[in-house]
């Protein structure tokens, strides 16, 4: 009983978790077209080889990368909306 809890309540609440997050950040959770499998693995090799650490193809460093607004859907809008930087974009 991991935290106190049965596994189906657990399952149940992942699943619920996973499908608000989902519905509410799908425009942010698109994969780059220029992010193919086979450039993963050459990135892959490339950690491990430096760092002699496999299974590891990118870092999160918080850059800012702006873009331009999205035209045509409010939601996108907001969920694209940077309030620190007051610019769109996805850090």
């Amino acid at each position: 009983m991991l935290f106190g809890r049965s596994p189906a309540w657990l399952s149940a609440v992942f699943n619920d978790a996973v499908t608000f997050l989902v519905e509410e950040f799908t425009p942010l959770l698109q994969w780059h077209p220029q992010l193919t499998y086979s450039r993963l693995l050459v990135y892959e090799e490339a950690v491990e080889r430096v760092g002699g650490c496999g299974g590891i193809w990118g870092f999160v460093d918080g850059t800012f990368r702006g873009f331009c607004k999205p035209s045509k859907d409010d939601e996108a809008q907001r969920a694209a909306y940077n309030g620190h930087k007051r610019q769109h974009g996805q850090v």
